[in-house]
């Protein structure tokens, strides 16, 4: 009897099915206002020409998960940007970026310029960049690498 009434109490609480989907982004990074590469541009890379250094602007353009539970969506929409930046193993200061307050898909840009000396010519720039929504998913992850030349 206590197994019956184990059952029905169970079959009561059964939890309903949710379905979470992480944000999206894509990086834009344009060197000296002239050259930009983004994360699926083949043999990325960056020319000096007689600039004295790379400055970098980066702009991310993020694009809301979904929540669905109960045969309800919902949006999350993107909460902070993460990026990390390598040249070799020595880490670069990565920049604080500006929301533009969009909440379907908002874009965010660096504050300051990535600046890079020229005496980094010939190196290999890595770059990491993650998001995360209001709901504390993670977005897709870019990783790439950036020749300057």
């Amino acid at each position: 009897m206590r197994y019956l009434l184990f059952l029905l109490i169970c079959g009561a609480c059964t939890v309903q099915p949710r379905d979470y989907t992480g944000a999206t982004i894509e990086i834009q990074m344009i060197n000296n206002g002239i050259g930009a590469v983004h994360e699926d541009t083949p043999m990325p890379s960056f020319k000096l020409g007689t600039d004295t250094e790379y400055s970098i602007e980066i702009q991310i353009f993020t694009y809301q998960g979904t929540a669905s539970e109960n045969g309800m969506t919902s949006s999350s929409e993107v909460a902070s940007v993460e990026t990390t930046f390598a040249l070799g193993d020595m880490a670069l200061p990565s920049p604080e970026y500006m929301s533009d307050g969009s909440i379907i898909s908002a874009d965010f840009r660096s504050t300051t310029p990535l600046v890079i000396p020229a005496s980094a010519m010939g190196s290999v720039l890595a770059v990491h960049a993650s998001a995360h929504d209001d709901n504390g998913l993670s977005s897709n992850l870019i990783e790439m690498q950036v020749d300057l030349k």
